[in-house]
């Protein structure tokens, strides 16, 4: 069933595709659910199954990606890459989920902000709702990074 095509390998593309329907089906499952005094067990059972597949599934592609590219790059382009691919966007991202939040704060009285100083930490204690992302990012990292030799040479 490994078909490649033009350099990629279609049942990664459809590995991918599946967890992608998980994540869809897990969260809506989960807001059907929340909408519910009680969730039936059939709801219930659907989102541990969810929940218990499509995580390490990305955890899974994403570590055979890092594998595959430390593999065929030197390490420090491969370092370089990281740092402009997925550190630049995670800082970007967690100023302006920052921004958002005292500016929504400031127009409602909801206040759940993140205090400025917060920032200087995100490398050590995420933000809450992009915790998810760096768990992701150290998890299949370290997992190609045992694999490989990381010395930057």
């Amino acid at each position: 069933m490994t078909s490649v095509h033009a350099g990629r390998d279609i049942s990664v593309d459809i590995i991918r595709g599946i967890a992608i329907i998980l994540v869809v089906l897990g969260h809506s499952n989960r807001g059907q659910m929340e909408t519910m005094a009680i969730a039936p067990a059939n709801l219930q059972f659907l989102d541990f199954i969810v929940y218990a597949v499509h995580m390490p599934v990305f955890f899974f592609v994403s570590g055979y990606f890092t594998f595959v590219s430390l593999s065929k790059r030197k390490k420090s382009i491969f370092l370089r890459s990281r740092i402009s691919n997925i550190v630049w966007p995670y800082c970007l991202w967690s100023i302006i989920y920052c921004f958002v939040g005292h500016v929504m704060s400031s127009l409602t009285h909801v206040h759940h902000m993140v205090a400025w100083h917060q920032i200087l930490l995100i490398g050590w204690q995420p933000i809450t709702a992009c915790r998810q992302l760096s768990r992701m990012m150290i998890e299949a990292n370290w997992t190609a990074a045992r694999k490989v030799d990381f010395s930057l040479s």
